[in-house]
């Protein structure tokens, strides 16, 4: 049983309807804090323990796990960047962003300075090909004069 914020409980069964709702939506890639955090904004007063319990028995977990207990990750230090003045390194990422109109995802290209963290331009297409990152990236270096 589950308490709500009304103080009335609720059948496990209820709940776990609700989390099943919840994994339901739209790109939803949601760990069980993040179901804990949406069934307590939906009025429901639980323990994140309880909320991975639930989870696990009715194997809505995504069980993915990242290398191994035993053998911590060493290789993220060697990928750690380090720059002391502006526009010394320059970062690039690609997201996915859902277009709801469109029924489809679109590509948004980022470039980042590493040392102020500030958004140096950005792309956003239905498609990016390498002429188009290279065109960016030529507008971006004529832009600061780097």
């Amino acid at each position: 049983m589950t308490a709500t914020s009304d103080g009335e409980l609720i059948d496990n069964t209820d709940v776990v309807k609700d989390v099943e709702s919840i994994l339901q939506q739209e790109f939803c890639c949601y760990g069980y804090k993040n179901v804990w955090d949406e069934l307590r904004q939906m009025g429901y007063i639980i323990n994140h323990k309880k909320v991975y319990r639930l989870m696990k028995i009715h194997n809505l977990l995504f069980n993915i796990k990242i290398g191994s207990i035993d053998v911590p990750r060493q290789f993220v230090r060697f990928r750690k960047i380090r720059a002391e003045k502006p526009l010394e390194h320059l970062c690039m990422d690609i997201k996915y962003i859902h277009i709801h109109g469109a029924q489809r995802n679109a590509l948004l290209l980022t470039f980042i300075d590493a040392y102020s963290r500030k958004v140096l331009t950005h792309m956003l297409r239905l498609n990016i090909k390498k002429g188009d990152m290279i065109v960016l990236l030529s507008l971006l270096l004529m832009e600061y004069r780097i």
